[in-house]
């Protein structure tokens, strides 16, 4: 067992570096890690028990990445965008689901393999895309928290969708059966989130003071476990519960800290779990099964492209942020497996389809990025073929009111009538000033300009810190404006002009996609540079004698000018007393004194 976690991890990480180095996700580098470790490919050492062992730590790592992904679960935020994510997601998951099923009949493949298919397409990788979205620098625009929201979305479904097809699969067709599956569902979920989020942030809060980056690890993951045995024992999957305790913690107060001392376990187990999918590639059923390969990678490409747009659009976002949307999620990726791997389990599903879905992943995760790139392209080409006027109404819309502003009905009409007659009547204005040549033709553009605040945190080794946004000229030179600075537990609302950046502070930013992704780069960049010299340069205390020819004899600390030239500082003057004299600035040094210094190591020999 120990030998097999040492090839992987060995191999991984050659693999991933390559991956690195060539900008491609890492997610991808642990798939071919794995298909190089496994028996399948000759002239390479090969895990030696490619069954148990590997099995279970890839189990761990689909219940750590579930946690992790329930931790970036916020019920908060998701009630604050309203029914926008919703409608996305179950338009986007309806419509793969069908497109999966009939690929799946287009070869006559059974029933359940065609059920088990359209599951897997409808399950966009969070992995892939939140990677793609990190090395692109896209965290920050406004499409990338919609989808973020949809794939959180999206694995809930997934979740609920697993059990009804494990009922399904289980022999029973039966509506009633498939409706006591979801509700013995929606009952754990209701009591798990009533019972967590009373009793574990009182738990969190009592501990607080004694809660180490160490102490807090143990019980998040000790929590973590627990909800996954008590969730396997009411017959549900680990994972379940593993995400239910993720998302409970997500709405905790040390939900940061949480995420910073879990992310390296998460790494670990999700990067073993990854290779282990890899090591299920058969190149022979590749081969076989080219073709169907190739009409689901297209079906993804697509149906994502074309039908994920418009279930974005219909849920009310803008036609560029809702084509941005829906390339973004052209790939399936860890959900997909843990359905094929459901039913494989079960016995449902032929053995060729886990590799075949494994194969797609692959190419649709090496096309993510540029699917990513393309969208603006695509929006262009599109903004010539239309109208300025079907432009306009298709980039002049909200999604509607959030469900924390929907408490009335008829105040959700009133505003909702409210708010066409003031955009009909900005438009008819608009277009009133454009004929008269009081505005540019462009003004529909301007007028559609989509401004937003989005969170960044400042490096620890950056360039910026210790200057003040004064220094700065943000927003002469971004054209954007820092709205809050949040520091530790601290919010400084309004910064003054002579508020001081300092590392890790997390600066929320107002402006554009256009001004704030030139910002973004330019926090990511300034910083210092790695020096391969920092051990010539590490501080050493040494005792020194002075002779004949030393540089101090008969001279005193200001002519020496000791810190400016060599980086050295002296400390004191033995005169075996307890503690080392002090030496004033203009007390001339004699021979056969005996003082400290404290200098780099390169220049001790100076001395």
């Amino acid at each position: 067992m120990i030998q097999d976690l040492a090839l992987i991890l060995i191999v991984a990480a050659i693999v991933t570096l390559l991956f690195k180095k060539l900008k491609q996700p890492v997610v991808l580098g642990y798939i071919v890690a794995g298909f190089l470790v496994s028996d399948k490919m000759p002239y390479m050492p090969s895990v030696a028990d490619s069954g148990h062992s590997v099995e279970q730590w890839s189990e761990i790592g689909v219940m750590f990445l579930m946690f992790c992904l329930g931790l970036e679960f916020s019920v908060r935020k998701i009630l604050k965008q309203g029914m926008a994510p919703v409608k996305a997601a179950l338009i986007t998951i309806s419509v793969m689901v069908l497109l999966g099923i009939g690929v799946g009949k287009m070869f006559g493949w059974t029933d359940m393999n065609c059920l088990f298919l359209g599951g897997m397409l409808a399950m966009s990788s969070t992995t892939i895309i939140y990677k793609a979205f990190d090395d692109l620098h896209l965290h920050q625009q406004k499409f990338a928290s919609m989808v973020m929201s949809v794939l959180i979305l999206e694995d809930i479904f997934g979740i609920v969708m697993m059990v009804v097809l494990q009922t399904i699969a289980g022999g029973s067709m039966e509506g009633g059966s498939i409706i006591s599956s979801l509700l013995s569902i929606v009952l754990f979920l209701v009591i798990s989130f009533a019972v967590g989020l009373y009793f574990i942030p009182t738990v969190l809060k009592r501990i607080r003071k004694l809660a180490s980056a160490e102490t807090l690890l143990i019980v998040s993951l000790g929590l973590c476990c627990t909800m996954a045995f008590i969730s396997t024992k009411l017959g549900f999957s680990a994972a379940l519960g593993a995400f239910l305790m993720g998302s409970v913690l997500s709405e905790t107060a040390e939900v940061e800290k949480i995420n910073r001392v879990v992310e390296p376990v998460k790494n670990l187990f999700g990067a073993i779990f990854f290779v282990s999918v890899g090591m299920l590639v058969d190149p022979a059923i590749l081969v076989d099964y080219a073709l169907p390969i190739i009409a689901l990678v297209l079906a993804i490409l697509i149906g994502q492209a074309v039908f994920g747009s418009l279930g974005y659009f219909i849920s009310g976002e803008t036609l560029k942020s809702s084509m941005r949307c829906g390339f973004s999620m052209a790939q399936i990726g860890e959900f997909s497996f843990i359905i094929a791997g459901v039913g494989l389990t079960l016995g449902v599903i032929s053995t060729f389809l886990y590799p075949v879905v494994v194969a797609v992943s692959v190419i649709t995760t090496f096309i993510t990025p540029y699917m990513i790139r393309a969208a603006e392209p695509a929006y262009n080409l599109l903004e010539k073929l239309l109208s300025e006027r079907v432009l306009n109404w298709a980039n002049n819309r909200t999604a509607g009111n959030s469900f924390l502003e929907r408490n009335k009905f008829f105040a959700a009409i009133t505003r909702k009538v409210k708010g066409k007659v003031a955009r009909s009547a900005n438009r008819f204005y608009l277009q009133t000033k454009i004929n008269a040549g009081s505005l540019p033709r462009n003004a529909y553009k301007l007028m559609n300009r989509d401004i937003h605040i989005s969170t960044f945190t400042v490096p620890e080794d950056s360039r910026w810190m210790g200057r003040t946004l004064l220094e700065m000229q943000l927003g002469t030179i971004f054209n954007v404006h820092v709205s809050s600075i949040l520091r530790g537990n601290r919010r400084i609302n309004i910064p003054k002009a002579s508020e001081i950046i300092l590392p890790g502070d997390r600066l929320q930013v107002i402006g554009t996609d256009e001004d704030l992704e030139p910002f973004s780069k330019a926090l990511a960049s300034a910083v210092y540079e790695t020096n391969d010299a920092t051990e010539d340069e590490e501080m050493v205390l040494k005792k020194i004698v002075i002779g004949e020819g030393s540089i101090f004899l008969d001279k005193n600390l200001i002519e020496l000018n000791l810190r400016e030239r060599f980086h050295t500082m002296v400390v004191g003057l033995e005169r075996g007393e307890k503690k080392l004299s002090v030496i004033e600035p203009d007390y001339k040094f004699q021979k056969n004194d005996i003082i400290w210094i404290v200098t780099e190591k390169e220049k001790a020999q100076l001395f």
